[in-house]
This record gives C-alpha cells, sequence and structure tokens, in this order.
C-alpha cells in the first residue's frame, strides 16, 4: 500500500504577496500552526522552553527540517530571516510543515543554466 504525500508550493507570485517577516509570513501562507517547542532539560524549576520554532503536524509538535538551496539550514526556520522575500523563488511544504525547502531566484537561475531540477524528496 503507498501512502499519498501531500505537499503545498507557494511560488514567487504568492510569496511577494508575504507580510512581515520571511518566517512568519510562510508560517501564515502554508498554515502552518506556530506552537512552543517541548521543554528540554529537565523538570519543574529546570525546564526551559526550546527556543527553536515548533509547528503542529499531526497533533505533534515538531521542530521542521529545512533546506535552503538543498542544503540543511542549521537554524531551521530563524534562518529563512536571513533573506528578503524577494530572493525566495519558490517553497515546497511537505508531511504539513515536518519538511520546508526553499529555493533562492539565484539557485533557480543557476539550475536552469546547467539544465538541472531540484532534488526529489524522499519519504522514508
Amino acid at each position: 500500500e503507498q501512502l499519498g504525500e501531500s505537499v503545498r508550493v507557494m511560488d514567487r507570485d504568492e510569496l511577494l504577496t508575504m507580510i512581515g517577516s520571511t518566517r512568519d509570513g510562510l508560517l501564515r501562507h502554508a498554515s502552518l500552526n506556530r506552537i512552543p517547542c517541548p521543554s528540554r532539560g529537565g523538570s519543574g524549576v529546570r525546564a526551559t522552553l526550546d527556543p527553536r520554532v515548533c509547528v503542529k503536524v499531526r497533533g505533534t509538535a515538531m521542530i521542521p527540517e529545512v533546506y535552503i538551496d538543498e542544503k540543511f539550514a542549521r537554524g531551521g526556520l530563524d534562518d529563512l530571516d536571513l533573506y528578503d522575500t524577494r530572493e525566495i523563488e519558490m517553497v515546497e511544504v511537505f508531511r504539513g510543515g515536518a519538511v520546508i525547502r526553499v529555493y533562492t531566484s539565484v539557485f533557480i537561475r543557476n539550475m536552469a543554466r546547467n539544465r538541472q531540477g531540484p532534488q526529489p524528496y524522499l519519504v522514508f
């Protein structure tokens, strides 16, 4: 049995309508629910909220895997604010927000020049 995989693709025209930071605009446009990440480092007084951004995926708080120009973004969603919305050509959101792939205009132009396309997203 093969499971279907949903993907939400946002192109440049849609991205240019975003208001606010690139990260917050993407969360809104992709209809992702930003929620506090689970506590880490103990319990009670010693527990601290994880400072990273989590999204709600199938009822569970997850830190999304973020890739910018096919490279893993160590800063996650926060790395999106390193880019102006006008620099982004396309965004793909997989598995309800568990995986987000962002492509800059420069990267897309270079791929087109070299007659290449984005790497396929493989689900394991």
